[in-house]
């Protein structure tokens, strides 16, 4: 029974670090965070020390006000822990590129339509 407790108590360790190193990356401070998801400072104090026992529907909050996948705070990769950010960044749709610049002097439009439009 004490290895299962045991099991659980590393769970919550690891939880806490994980929402620990979520929110210091994003750069919010507890109170910030307890702001935007409604928690108390010290309830995210408690989950990131991994103190007590959460609810599923709290951690749930605490993601998207982080603006975080839940199931990178519930299951982690210690292998690469910066894995959910680049994950996150390739995601996103890449800014559509402006058309290059047309050019507008003689030399691109040659000489008889410089002369057409006025241009010597």
């Amino acid at each position: 029974m004490s290895g299962v407790l045991e099991q659980e108590s590393l769970f919550l360790t690891d939880l806490g670090r994980r929402v620990r190193h979520a929110r210091t990356v994003r750069g919010l401070s507890r109170k910030v965070l307890s702001q935007t998801s409604g928690l108390s400072e010290r309830y995210i104090a408690q989950l990131e020390g991994g103190q007590g026992n959460v609810s599923i529907i709290l951690l749930r909050r605490v993601a998207n006000a982080m603006g975080v996948r839940l199931d990178d705070l519930i299951t982690g990769n210690d292998a690469l822990p910066d894995w959910p950010l680049v994950r996150d960044l390739l995601s996103r749709p890449a800014r559509p590129r402006s058309p290059p610049p047309r050019r507008r002097c003689p030399a691109a439009t040659g000489p008889r339509r410089a002369i057409a439009r006025g241009w010597r």
